[in-house]
């Protein structure tokens, strides 16, 4: 039930026979008493049971705008760098229509940052449900987020994505002072329907 052991907030409904539910990642779930669940609907969010969500990007009062994009639960992973070997990594996947990002938090809290003037490079290698994906990306971080480019590899990756199935990750940062090194499994099953929601055409 991927992780639905559950920090219960026992709410329930005597006419729908429903419990809400609180998962170890915060989400909260509506168990039905024939074993079924879904997650609570919510404004300006859409589950689906893997963890690919949509939100939608704010304006300056911070109201919801209609423009969308597609996150993920927080991955966990292993990094390594000259400092440390196989520490804990959080993996935040940020999907729009024409750009895959994703934020690197080292030890589940320190985010990885970087600027325009001195940039990170990285070279992804990707397995998919076991298999070596031939092509290597190249990914870019000047800001806090690491981004595929150029479109070409980003069209390519989606693609990939999309089959769903399990993704074994590794993400190289490359150049003359680089060590650091970031490795997560992930599943991709149901982004492509998440995707084709937001994305229509």
């Amino acid at each position: 039930m991927n992780k639905l052991i559950l920090k219960l907030f026992l709410i329930m409904s005597p006419i729908f026979s429903q419990t809400k539910a609180i998962t170890s990642s915060g989400e909260i779930v509506i168990l039905n008493d024939n074993g079924t669940w879904k997650f609570e609907e919510k404004a300006g969010a859409v589950f689906n049971k893997e963890g690919w969500e949509v939100k939608y990007f704010v304006d300056e009062f911070g109201d919801s705008t209609k423009n969308g994009y597609i996150t993920s639960n927080y991955i966990k992973g292993k990094f390594s760098n000259s400092a440390t070997t196989n520490s804990e990594l959080f993996v935040y996947f940020m999907i729009t229509k024409n750009k895959v990002s994703f934020e690197l938090s080292e030890y589940g809290s320190s985010v990885v940052k970087a600027t325009s003037k001195f940039p990170k490079k990285y070279y992804i290698y990707l397995k998919h449900n076991g298999e070596k994906i031939k092509n290597r990306l190249w990914a870019k971080n000047t800001s806090n987020r690491v981004y595929v480019e150029p479109k070409k590899a980003t069209k390519y990756l989606l693609e990939l994505l999309f089959e769903g199935g399990d993704f074994n990750m590794v993400v190289d940062e490359i150049g003359d002072y680089a060590s650091s090194s970031y490795n997560v499994k992930f599943n991709a099953d149901g982004l492509k329907e998440v995707y084709s929601n937001l994305y229509p055409d």
